[in-house]
């Protein structure tokens, strides 16, 4: 399967979606940054956003706490947005900064760490379209997990 979206698939999927090529242009080129879906090995790209962690982290149901993982692990886990104090940093760091919040979980939290895994890819968007892992359920995936293997 190719990892380039082709000037064809473009017009294809603007037609399937009743919208403007330039328009389904457009919004790949802001969420890319005009790069693509995809990082240089291969990997997807994702944005990991520390506040949306904060806010998955504390829904009903996952009974975890952040308090704790912000306190320690502030780069990672904050009520609110705030890319001048924690930048987001680059495309390849965004991977390691989803794999320090499961890591975290392990050994901080090991009964919910699977909250916290959970948590973490939700709290990503991905790709081409810059999509929020949380909204795997509106696209038609049982779980996260499903969604980022998709991706």
């Amino acid at each position: 399967m190719s990892k380039v979206l082709t000037r064809q698939a473009i017009l294809a999927a603007a037609k399937a979606h009743d919208v403007e090529p330039a328009a389904l242009q457009a919004v790949i080129t802001v969420e890319t940054g005009g790069r693509g879906g995809f990082l240089p090995n291969g990997w997807c790209k994702i944005l990991f956003e520390r506040h949306w962690l904060w806010k998955r982290l504390s829904m009903e149901g996952r009974n975890v706490d952040p308090r704790r993982l912000a306190g320690q692990r502030p780069d990672l886990c904050g009520r609110r947005w705030d890319p001048k104090r924690y930048p987001y940093g680059g495309e390849l760091y965004q991977w390691d900064r989803v794999a320090g919040v499961i890591t975290w979980g392990q050994r901080s939290d090991p009964e919910r760490w699977e909250s916290y895994k959970k948590a973490a890819y939700e709290s990503c968007s991905w790709e081409l379209f810059q999509i929020m892992g949380y909204h795997y359920g509106e696209l038609g995936y049982a779980n996260v997990y499903d969604f980022k293997h998709a991706q």
